[in-house]
């Protein structure tokens, strides 16, 4: 199900496990490119900051994101959704879930793919009035 692809005005994708030129290709430079740590794992990484948007690399490849604003946009099977859009934008991408309830304002979407498959890796979409105001992708 991880079939998830990230773009920004320029419309250059990236997905989970691109390089870091592949998302500043896509969003151009951050704001601020931090060290950061991985205690879990014990992995150096970077945190890349755009206004209010924070996107980690771990060893220099995409690994979750935090949105706070409209400017980058979420697809799967060419249906994109953003900070800002109704909850229908969210479901043409994922229509499986279009029956299931909101939970406590939160619209949780477990991920797959063929190199990880841990339960907890999750899109957490968070609603406010039926319109989109954060996603973020979990990790474990």
């Amino acid at each position: 199900m991880e079939e998830l692809r990230f773009n920004s005005s320029s419309s250059n994708v990236f997905k989970i496990g691109d390089s870091k030129n592949a998302i500043l290709s896509s969003l151009g430079q951050p704001d601020s490119d931090e060290y950061f740590y991985f205690e879990m794992s014990a992995k150096e990484g970077r945190l890349l900051k755009y206004s209010q948007n924070r996107i980690l690399l771990k060893q220099d490849k995409f690994y979750t994101l935090t949105i706070k604003d409209g400017s980058i946009e979420i697809g799967r099977s060419e249906n994109y959704f953003k900070v800002g859009d109704t909850v229908d934008k969210l479901y043409n991408a994922f229509p499986e879930f279009s029956s299931k309830p909101v939970s406590n304002g939160y619209i949780n979407i477990p991920l797959r793919s063929i190199d990880y498959d841990m339960e907890c890796t999750r899109l957490i979409i968070t609603l406010q009035n039926n319109q989109i105001v954060k996603i973020m992708r979990h990790d474990c």
